[in-house]
């Protein structure tokens, strides 16, 4: 299988770590490197790495769980211990890439190989280098390729200073290596040793989300809150007319649109909020969970003014809607039961924390935001539509 001219492009934006709105580089056929890959079931390019690589270093970006999960990596495990790596992949590539940046900043971290992933398709896109020494991943490194992805870039690393200036110490998180380009991120690994199944949100998980609100709890007015305000822009842009131009169910789209203003508008009778830190993406594949502790990476989303809770209501829906794809009912009940858990409960009780007022900005937010990418795409995922109608049902049941 031979790879596109678009993913080939994609590999020459990681091997000269483009900037966003920097001219593209074009690889040349050709002998002087040779790159393995391996694609996603539609044909496009997920993973690449040195065609002399000993060992898998791409698995360890794939955080995955479940049989499939495990049989693929024992699969590509015994491929490279056969010497049968070529026949395991999708293809291969050469190219003359002279010399490239990607090459210029491994040479600053300790590594006898790597591998990059080459990220999601969508506005937010950046890829991912696993950087590894001794059959060990060591460090990651992110690439932006687009503004979007480069704001969120920076956001992560003002994110991991603040946790390092906080001194938390209820959860882990990766440490960072300073002096990279604005497009770049490169920070440590942080696996433990025994990673247990993370589907369940345990009282670990709720003591994290305490320790992380409570270092800095705020009261703050709704009208005045940055992130109300984020949910009136994008409720603004997502109710213009002939905003989307994909699949999206129409009749479904227009209904959820309804129920979001009704819920804004209801906002107006809760003057105030409890606030506080959050992650911004508390789901199973931004975290690693060893049974005792909590391993969180991915600070992209981070934010010192989400309502409290925003990670708790984040978690389940994710969990629930994406990977169990549970009904509404089912995923109320998970609510229910992690409310009841003492982190939660104590939470609650000191700071003044109202719960269901949460849930009602959580999907506000949530809805809105991710309908606003949606609208900037013309070809939106599976997961699309099956949140959408998730979120309709669960506004229909919160308003």
């Amino acid at each position: 299988m031979s790879l596109s001219p678009k993913d080939q492009s994609l590999i020459a934006d990681v091997l000269h770590l483009r900037s966003p709105g920097q001219a593209p580089v074009t690889l040349h056929d050709g002998q002087k490197e040779t790159f393995y890959y391996v694609n996603n079931p539609d044909g496009s390019i997920r993973w690449f790495f040195p065609a002399n690589a000993t060992y898998p270093a791409y698995l360890g970006l794939y955080n995955s769980g479940g049989w499939k999960a495990q049989l693929y990596r024992s699969g590509t495990q015994a491929a490279f211990g056969l010497g049968l790596v070529r026949k395991w992949v999708s293809g291969e590539w050469s190219c003359d890439p002279d010399t490239y940046a990607l090459q210029q900043v491994l040479d600053n971290v300790p590594h006898d190989t790597w591998a990059a992933f080459t990220g999601t398709a969508g506005s937010n896109r950046k890829s991912v280098v696993a950087i590894a020494k001794g059959g060990q991943i060591t460090h990651y490194l992110k690439i932006a390729h687009s503004s979007q992805a480069q704001t969120l870039i920076r956001q992560e690393q003002a994110a991991l200073d603040t946790l390092r200036q906080k001194g938390i110490q209820a959860f882990s998180f990766p440490a960072t290596v300073p002096g990279t380009a604005p497009q770049l991120l490169i920070q440590t690994h942080i696996r433990p040793q025994n990673v247990r199944a993370n589907m369940v949100f345990t009282p670990v998980h709720a003591e994290a989300i305490a320790a992380l609100t409570t270092a800095r709890p705020q009261q703050v007015r709704i009208s005045d809150s940055p992130f109300f305000q984020e949910i009136q822009s994008n409720l603004r842009f997502i109710s213009q007319p002939d905003t989307f131009h994909n699949d999206l169910d129409p009749a479904l789209l227009s209904d959820t649109l309804r129920l979001l203003q009704e819920q804004v508008f209801c906002f107006g009778s809760n003057p105030s909020f409890t606030c506080g830190p959050a992650h911004g993406d508390f789901t199973p594949w931004n975290q690693f969970f060893d049974g005792q502790r909590l391993y969180l990476y991915d600070w992209e989303l981070f934010g010192a003014q989400y309502p409290a809770l925003y990670d708790l209501f984040h978690f389940i829906y994710q969990t629930g809607g994406l990977l169990r794809r549970h009904s509404y009912p089912r995923i109320r009940e998970e609510i229910d039961r992690a409310l009841r858990l003492p982190a939660i409960q104590g939470l609650c009780a000191n700071l003044g924390i109202r719960p269901e007022l949460t849930h009602q900005l959580y999907l506000s937010h949530i809805s809105s935001y991710y309908l606003r990418i949606y609208a900037a795409e013309t070809r939106v995922l599976a997961q699309a539509h099956q949140m959408l109608r998730l979120w309709h049902q669960a506004l229909s049941e919160n308003l």
